[in-house]
């Protein structure tokens, strides 16, 4: 089980949150947008949310990992900022992030 030891699931956190990041990124510079989409209060709550849920858990992994590694123990503020920018930009501001999440949970309503 040494691939669930947190010299590999830190980084490998790390490494697809930020390629997701840069995927949206893309994704988002390359889309049409005819005008502002307001979104009802129900699907704001759950973008804010599903946003919490995953500050949560990044920060968690962000905390467990980083307590003992000596080396980027004094940079686990900058990560953990990064990385709820991050999350926040891909819930509540990017077009395509909010899209997936609807989507999801509307495909969770249905079932």
């Amino acid at each position: 089980m040494w691939w669930l030891s947190d010299a590999y699931i830190f980084p490998t956190v790390q490494a697809a949150l930020f390629l997701c990041f840069i995927f949206v990124c893309v994704k988002d510079a390359n889309l049409q947008r005819p005008g502002a989409v307001s979104r009802a209060a129900e699907s704001m709550q759950m973008l804010g949310v599903t946003a919490g849920f995953g500050a949560t858990v990044v920060t968690l992994i962000n905390g467990s990992a980083l307590k003992e590694d000596l080396w980027l123990k004094n940079y686990s503020v900058i990560f953990n900022v990064v990385d709820i920018v991050i999350i926040l930009y891909l819930c509540l501001k990017s077009p395509i992030g909010r899209n997936w999440i609807i989507g999801r949970h509307i495909d969770a309503r249905k079932e």
